[in-house]
């Protein structure tokens, strides 16, 4: 007795004929329904297909005389996979703010992104940061918006290394430390620079110094503006020490590179986008410290022959003010003029 075999095929038959039923190599295939069918017969040895008609009868038809079955058709995004392609395309684990942006261009939704498993804080950068390629050697640095400023979101990181025991001198060569002397620690956290080289010996608050063009160093009031922006109250900018609320969480990034504390256990951190690093210091005597603690930013502005600072601490979630020797070796960020 020939054998039945109930099998979907990826078709929609259009029409079909009486035929008798054929002896298909010792069995038989029988589509179920007719009409509406999904997968193709695994058993190369079957030719053809026994089809039962509506009316009850079997019929057959010709496997070869069938139409290839055409790829599956997603109506819906699949952002599992463009998500997985992206990474394989830029060869990086997380996704660059440039590639998350494409996604959200095609039409992702922020809610899509994190679902497709994009980290959230890696999609809110994405949608307020843009591109920096310092022409002077092509580096790029992520550039984030806050307020009505455009800050670099990463630290300079430009110029030639020179020891720490080493002054820099105005010359015709931007320098640079590099925490410990190491030029790897200059790739993760940025440069660090005394306060005359980042102004390239001019004392103009707001000038270029060592950014890019365009690009110019934040006066002591830009500062104020950012903090303001984030939640400060004019009085509390202007105030010296630790002042605001959470303003320093919020402008902390990357918290796999800072010390466990009050600082990184604010739900604010990291929501600024500004991505403060805990780069440490250069004291005046060429000693390095403090790094994986204390993020040190320069201002342009000078205080009774002190300079301007900012400093995040791992420990405290406000955003600590006050002036120091220009000696000190910091950390430079860029405001876009």
């Amino acid at each position: 007795m020939k054998k039945i075999l109930s099998i979907k095929i990826p078709l929609i038959v259009m029409f079909i004929c009486a035929l008798s039923v054929a002896n298909i190599e010792g069995q038989e295939v029988e589509v179920q329904g007719g009409l509406k069918v999904t997968d193709m017969p695994i058993n190369d040895a079957v030719d053809n297909l026994v089809i039962r008609n509506t009316d009850g009868s079997l019929g057959t038809r010709s496997v070869a005389s069938l139409p290839p079955s055409p790829p599956p058709i997603d109506t819906t995004r699949n952002l599992a996979s463009d998500y997985e392609l992206a990474k394989q395309l830029c060869n990086c684990p997380n996704l660059p703010p440039f590639l998350i942006q494409k996604l959200l261009e095609s039409g992702y939704t922020q809610e899509d992104l994190i679902a497709g498993g994009v980290d959230v804080q890696d999609v809110i950068d994405a949608q307020r940061m843009g591109i920096l390629v310092d022409s002077r050697d092509n580096k790029s640095y992520k550039t984030v918006t806050i307020g009505t400023q455009i800050w670099m979101a990463e630290n300079l990181n430009f110029g030639t290394r020179v020891d720490g025991t080493t002054a820099q001198t105005d010359n015709s060569t931007i320098e640079k430390y590099c925490y410990e002397d190491l030029t790897t620690n200059c790739d993760t956290y940025g440069g660090l620079y005394q306060w005359d080289e980042m102004m390239q010996y001019v004392i103009t608050a707001g000038t270029q110094g060592v950014c890019p063009t365009g690009w110019h160093l934040p006066t002591d009031d830009e500062w104020k503006t950012l903090e303001k922006h984030l939640g400060m109250t004019q009085a509390q900018a202007d105030g010296t020490n630790y002042r605001g609320t959470d303003q320093g969480s919020q402008l902390a990034g990357n918290e796999s590179l800072w010390t466990n504390g009050t600082l990184d256990q604010n739900g604010a951190f990291g929501s600024s986008g500004f991505s403060a690093l805990p780069s440490g210091y250069r004291d005046i005597s060429g000693t390095f410290n403090s790094q994986s603690d204390d993020a040190y930013f320069w201002s342009s502005s000078i205080s009774s022959g002190f300079a301007w600072l900012r400093n995040v601490y791992y420990s405290n979630p406000m955003v600590y003010r006050h002036d120091t020797d220009k000696s000190f070796g910091f950390s430079v960020r860029c405001v876009r003029d």
